[in-house]
């Protein structure tokens, strides 16, 4: 990216900015993953958002018959932890893949996403709606998120399931 000898800077703005507006739509589908485990005893089923925040819970009727709150507290503690470090493992992925295009732009003058202010747009609300939900099927963007104590017209909120 030089210019007779020279850096060029605004050739760089220019990439950056194309490199912004490519990424913007894989960062809304990244914002409306999920990731999902199950306990080790398959008791308890656990669903993550892009933040590795629970979303949804099912429980197995079958072996809940069985289970004491202990086992529930425990199974469920361990299917949201590896739930979270899938979805941990998917967004290091996603931001690896970023920074290696990123830095095909400029080598030597990048160092970090966190270093262009510009990227934060691309960095849109991660739903916490249970899989399924309507704004996981639309746009994920074009709804507001419910802030504390609000809920949606929708399972904006806790979804806890018994299947038998």
């Amino acid at each position: 990216m030089t210019n007779g000898g020279e850096f060029d800077l605004e050739g760089l703005l220019e990439g950056v900015q194309k490199f912004q507006q490519d990424v913007a739509g894989s960062t809304q589908r990244l914002a409306a993953e999920v990731a999902d485990a199950w306990s080790d005893d398959h008791l308890v089923h656990v669903w993550v958002n892009a933040r590795g925040v629970v979303i949804d819970v099912e429980v197995d009727e079958r072996e809940f018959a069985a289970a004491t709150a202990e086992s529930i507290a425990a199974a469920t503690v361990q299917a949201a932890q590896t739930a979270a470090a899938t979805m941990g493992d998917k967004v290091a992925a996603f931001q690896t893949e970023l920074r290696q295009r990123l830095a095909g732009l400029a080598p030597a003058a990048v160092t970090s996403l966190t270093d262009i202010p510009e990227l934060g747009t691309v960095q849109p609300p991660v739903p916490t709606s249970p899989p399924g939900a309507r704004d996981r099927r639309e746009n994920p963007t074009s709804h507001r998120q419910p802030t504390s104590g609000e809920h949606g017209d929708d399972q904006d909120g806790w979804d806890f399931t018994l299947r038998a």
